[in-house]
C-alpha cells in the first residue's frame, strides 16, 4: 500500500532495460528495489536480451556485461526480502542482433535481428535460454519479447518456404515457445505489436482471430501521448482481439540522451492509467527504456516512476505526497523534475512537447550544421539559467547530487556550444575574421567545460552500472572532443590564411530533412539516433 491507498492493478510493474549499452550494477538494483517496494510496486522486471549467463554459451552476453546465475540470485533474494517479484524480460524473436556478430549464432537468423522460424535450431536454442532464466529466477512469471519482427518471414525463411503470411508464422512461433515455457511452468508476457500488425494486415478484420496459447498474455506498448478517446479506442481493440487477456505498458522517457521527460511521460502515463482503469485493464509496466548508448542515469525519472504509482494507487500529487516522495528520495519533488529542463528549455509544464534538444545541440557538428534548425533563440542564455538550478540542487543533495552534478556540467558545455555552429557559419560567409576568432576561443570554453562533464558523467556511470558499454560513451564524447580540436584548428589555418576555404562551410546549410522532424514546434522532436546527428555519412549506430 502506499500512504494507506490499496493499488488498483493486480500487477504494476517497472521495467529495467539491461541491454541498450548500461548493465547496472547489483548494489545499484538493489537501492532501485527499495525505492520501487517504497514506491507502492509490486515487480521490477530487468529486460536482458543477451546479458544473462546460459551455461554452455561463452559468447552470449560476451563483453556485454551479463548477469551471473550468482548475481541474479543475489537480486532475486533481495526481491524476497523486499516482498517484491523479480521478473525476467527476455527475446525470443527479434531484438537479438547483438549475438548475430557471432559464428555460433549466425545460423538462427532469418532476417536482420529476427530468428528463424520452423527451424529446430531455434527451438533448441530458445530452451536453453527458458532453462536459464528457470534456473536463475524464483519467480514463474516470464516476459518472452516477440516485438518488432517487422521483417519476420522475409530472408531465410522465404527462401526455404516461399511467401507465407506474416500471422501464419508468428502463431507458429508463438505456439512452439508457448510450448517450452510450459516445460518450465511458465506463465508467459508478450508485446502485443505484432498481434496488432497481423490485425492490420488481414484481409477480413471483422473475422480476424489469433489463438494465442493460453500461457500467454500480450501486453500492449505506448509510449507517447494521444488522446483519452483514442486511447480507450486502443484498448477496447486489443480487449476485443485478446478476449480480454491483456496488460498494458506505458514508460517513463529515459531513452533521449543525458536528460529525460519525466513531464511529458507523466502525461502519457495519465492518460493511459486512468484509461486501463476506467476499461478494467489490471496489470500495468512502467518501462525505462534506454537509448543506443543508455546515456541518462537510471534513476533520472524517479518522479513520473512516482507519478504512475499515485494514479494505480488513486492518488494526487499534492503537499503529501510530494512530502513523501522527498521523505524516500531526499529531494523535493518539484526540485527533481527540474532534471528535465535541458530538454524543455523555454516551456512551461503544461505543455505536452516531447524533446531532446540537449542531445542535438551536444552532438550537432560545427562544421556540418545538420541540426542547426534545432537551436531556439537566446537559446545560451536560457541555459545560463537552468545551470545555475542544476548547480544548485546537485549541491542540496546528498543521494542523488552526483546526477545534478553531471547535467550541470552538461549545460556549461550546450551553454557555449549550442549557438556555435551558426556562428562560425555566419562568420566564415562574411569573412568576419574577429568573430571568428572570437569563436575559435569559445571552442576552448567548450572544450574545458566537456572534459569536466566527461570526468563527472564517468563517475556517474561507473557508481550505477558495470563498466562494459562505457566504451561507447568513450568513443562518443571522446570523438566530439577531437572533432571540436580539429574544428578550431580549421579555422585557426583559415584565419591565418594558410587554406583558402574549409569545405563544410562552403555548402549551403537546409533544413532538417528527417520525415519525423517537425519544423513547426522545434522543442518538440524526439530525434536521438546519434549517427544522423554526428554526420551526414554515419549508417550505424555507435
Amino acid at each position: 500500500m502506499l500512504l494507506g491507498k490499496k493499488n488498483q492493478f493486480k500487477d504494476l510493474g517497472y521495467m529495467v532495460d539491461c541491454s541498450r549499452g548500461a548493465v547496472p550494477k547489483v548494489e545499484t538494483l538493489k537501492k532501485l528495489i527499495t525505492i520501487l517496494k517504497d514506491f507502492g510496486y509490486t515487480y521490477i522486471m530487468l529486460y536482458t536480451e543477451d546479458v544473462y549467463e546460459i551455461e554452455g554459451e561463452p559468447y552470449f552476453g560476451y563483453m556485454r556485461g551479463r548477469y551471473s546465475k550468482k548475481e541474479i540470485k543475489e537480486i532475486d533474494d533481495f526481491c524476497i526480502a523486499n516482498n517484491i517479484e523479480l521478473r525476467a524480460c527476455i527475446q525470443t524473436l527479434a531484438h537479438l542482433g547483438r549475438i548475430k556478430r557471432h559464428e555460433q549464432y549466425v545460423d538462427l537468423f532469418d532476417i536482420n535481428d529476427i530468428f528463424i522460424v520452423k527451424d529446430e535450431k531455434v527451438y533448441e536454442f530458445v530452451e536453453k535460454m527458458i532453462a536459464a532464466v528457470a534456473n536463475m529466477f524464483t519467480c514463474k512469471k516470464i516476459h518472452i519479447g516477440m516485438d518488432e519482427a517487422w521483417a519476420l518471414g522475409r530472408g531465410a525463411f522465404f527462401d526455404r518456404n516461399g511467401a507465407v503470411a506474416k500471422e501464419e508464422i508468428m502463431m507458429y512461433h508463438l505456439k512452439r515457445v508457448s510450448e517450452i515455457t510450459k516445460k518450465y511452468g511458465f506463465e508467459c508476457d508478450i508485446w502485443a505489436d505484432m498481434i496488432m500488425q497481423s490485425y492490420y494486415e488481414s484481409k477480413d478484420k471483422d473475422k480476424f482471430e489469433l489463438p494465442i496459447p493460453e500461457n500467454i498474455t500480450p501486453i500492449v506498448w505506448r509510449y507517447w501521448v494521444k488522446t483519452p478517446e483514442a486511447s480507450e479506442e486502443e484498448i477496447l481493440l486489443y480487449q476485443k482481439l485478446t478476449n480480454n487477456k491483456m496488460g498494458y505498458a506505458g514508460g517513463t522517457q529515459k531513452w533521449s540522451g543525458f536528460v529525460p521527460n519525466n513531464i511529458y511521460s507523466m502525461f502519457a502515463l495519465k492518460e493511459q492509467i486512468t484509461s486501463c482503469k476506467k476499461l478494467n485493464v489490471d496489470r500495468y509496466l512502467v518501462t525505462a527504456w534506454a537509448d543506443g548508448a543508455a546515456d541518462a542515469s537510471l534513476f533520472c525519472t524517479l518522479p513520473s516512476i512516482y507519478y504512475a504509482s499515485l494514479l494505480a494507487h488513486n492518488l494526487e500529487l499534492n503537499k503529501v505526497s510530494k512530502a513523501y516522495f522527498k521523505k524516500i528520495v531526499g529531494i523535493s519533488f518539484d526540485k527533481y523534475l527540474k532534471i528535465d529542463n535541458l530538454n524543455r528549455l523555454n516551456i512551461s509544464e503544461n505543455d505536452k512537447s516531447a524533446g531532446n534538444l540537449s542531445f542535438n545541440y551536444l552532438y550537432n557538428d560545427l562544421l556540418q550544421g545538420l541540426y542547426d534548425e534545432a537551436v531556439l533563440d537566446n537559446v545560451s542564455e536560457i541555459i545560463k539559467k537552468i545551470s545555475k538550478q542544476m548547480r544548485k540542487i546537485a549541491l542540496e543533495s546528498i543521494e542523488f547530487g552526483y546526477i545534478f552534478e553531471s547535467l550541470y556540467d552538461l549545460s556549461k558545455v550546450l551553454q557555449f556550444k549550442s549557438e556555435l555552429s551558426i556562428s562560425i557559419y555566419n562568420h566564415y560567409k562574411a569573412r568576419d575574421f574577429d568573430n571568428l576568432r572570437k569563436d575559435v576561443r569559445k571552442i576552448s570554453k567548450v572544450l574545458h567545460h566537456l572534459n569536466n562533464f566527461m570526468n563527472s558523467y564517468e563517475y556517474q556511470w561507473h557508481l550505477e552500472n558495470k563498466a562494459f558499454g562505457y566504451e561507447k560513451q568513450n568513443i562518443r564524447l571522446g570523438g566530439l572532443y577531437e572533432r571540436l580540436y580539429y574544428v578550431k584548428n580549421k579555422l585557426t589555418q583559415f584565419i591565418n590564411k594558410d587554406i583558402e576555404f574549409i569545405d563544410e562551410l562552403e555548402e549551403t546549410r537546409l533544413p532538417i530533412s528527417s520525415r519525423w522532424w517537425d519544423h513547426n514546434n522545434k522543442v518538440n522532436n524526439m530525434h536521438h539516433n546519434y549517427s544522423e546527428v554526428v554526420s551526414s555519412g554515419f549508417l550505424k549506430e555507435i
